[in-house]
């Protein structure tokens, strides 16, 4: 049974005038629904070239999360069973 990982990318604005440009810098955030309540998980500070699945499993393995060849801990499941849901 796979996991989701629910996660938006908001990407940073410059505004100019009525312009608006990317500033080449964007935030990751995941969350978590459990019984129906969403709620945030943690956020990333990330450059627009970034892999935002990458860097949301390199964060999970970096802080003990997941592992990569071995069962989770707080997902409670395998690196493989993770699925990825763009909000």
């Amino acid at each position: 049974m796979k996991k989701n990982i629910y996660y938006v990318v908001d990407k940073e604005l410059r505004s100019y005038g009525n312009f608006e440009e990317t500033t080449g810098n964007k935030t990751v955030t995941t969350y978590n629904v459990k019984n129906g309540e969403i709620k945030e998980s943690f956020s990333l500070g990330l450059t627009n070239e970034d892999n935002s699945q990458e860097k949301i499993i390199d964060y999970l393995i970096d802080n003990g999360h997941i592992e990569e060849s071995t069962e989770c801990t707080d997902y409670s499941v395998y690196y493989e069973e993770l699925k990825f849901i763009q909000l």
